[in-house]
């Protein structure tokens, strides 16, 4: 067991430590809540890179594919019932979707792009590179998948609200086609578990139905004791069978988004770190990959200095950004 496991351990015990049992009259799966899985779950996805860098696979933070099912289970379903509060839903949406995460990934890139010309000349990409990565939404020498697969997911979503008005039947569009493109990338032998997290995308848009999941969520809260033992057993089962492959790979991230969205329904998290992370995570996820490959280059670093640059120079860009974003967003409401 390495120091980032034992880091990251602590970190959870930190995070149990502010849950609390929900009211009566409150919601499970509330905006504070959600941010603040998101929050767990991009720690854990940086941590996990970082030790991956450091000393490969660890038995505690190499499933964290499983926060990356997480994170499309939240979106699938927040893109769900934000779609479907509208009446008419129109390219705009989906645009406004796409620059929101295009300009922090534009930002990433040219950060990115000027410290490697700074400190390793030699690994500057040539300018056909360059705009091929930009058009494709990667970083230098960096495939950045989650970007891309989750604008996937918007454009699926913004045509099954386009095709389809009844929300069952968009649900079935988006399932299937988010299942034949993991059927696909099983075909092209890409096994690996990360794209298999998809799955929880549809999974997510499905939860999001009360016509649909009502019966269900009654059942849940009628047979506490019963429904308890069922998903903490599913939880623990998602964390010990990650090794597996097919369809155990397959069912992981979901027995995990399920356990999760079914602890959100008895205990509330509320702590201002973790929602400020989540909201922003997206920001996390692309700032983290500059400096998780610049300073890997430095020979003279230490395994913690290493660890320490990395999450100190991320949380830092993060803040410098989005201290920026607002203020350029003030002035341009001002000027309107």
């Amino acid at each position: 067991m390495s120091f980032l496991d034992i880091i990251f351990g602590v970190f959870i015990l930190g995070f149990l430590a502010f849950t609390r049992l929900l009211d009566k009259d409150e919601k499970g799966f509330g905006k504070e809540t959600t941010a603040s899985l998101r929050g767990v779950a991009i720690i854990w996805i940086m941590i996990h890179h970082i030790h991956t860098r450091l000393e490969g696979s660890s038995p505690i933070l190499t499933p964290a594919y499983l926060a990356v099912g997480l994170f499309f289970f939240i979106s699938g379903y927040g893109n769900m019932l934000s779609i479907n509060r509208r009446s008419e839903v129109s390219f705009k949406w989906m645009l406004d979707k796409i620059i929101k995460l295009y300009i922090p990934f534009f930002v990433a890139y040219w950060i990115h792009y000027i410290l490697l010309r700074t400190f390793y000349a030699d690994l500057v990409p040539p300018v056909k590179k360059v705009a091929v990565d930009i058009i494709t939404a990667s970083l230098p020498y960096r495939d950045c998948w989650f970007l891309k697969i989750i604008l996937m997911c918007f454009l699926i979503h913004w045509v099954a609200r386009k095709l389809f008005s009844d929300t069952l039947k968009q649900n079935v569009f988006i399932f299937v086609l988010i299942m034949v493109y993991i059927f696909i990338m099983w075909k092209l032998r890409v096994y690996h578990k990360w794209y298999t997290s998809v799955a929880c995308y549809p999974l997510g848009c499905i939860v999001a139905q009360p016509r649909i999941f009502k019966k269900v969520l009654d059942f849940l809260r009628e047979k506490k004791v019963f429904s308890f033992i069922v998903f903490g057993t599913l939880f623990i089962a998602s964390m010990i069978l990650v090794k597996y492959k097919w369809i155990i790979t397959l069912s992981c991230p979901i027995w995990f988004s399920l356990a999760c969205y079914y602890f959100s329904l008895i205990f509330k998290v509320k702590t201002k770190l973790l929602s400020w992370m989540g909201n922003n995570s997206f920001e996390f996820y692309i700032f983290h990959y500059i400096f998780v490959q610049i300073f890997d280059r430095l020979a003279d670093i230490s395994r913690y200095g290493y660890a320490f640059a990395v999450i100190i120079s991320t949380l830092a860009l993060v803040y410098v950004y989005l201290f920026v974003k607002a203020k350029t967003t003030v002035r341009v409401k001002v000027a309107k």
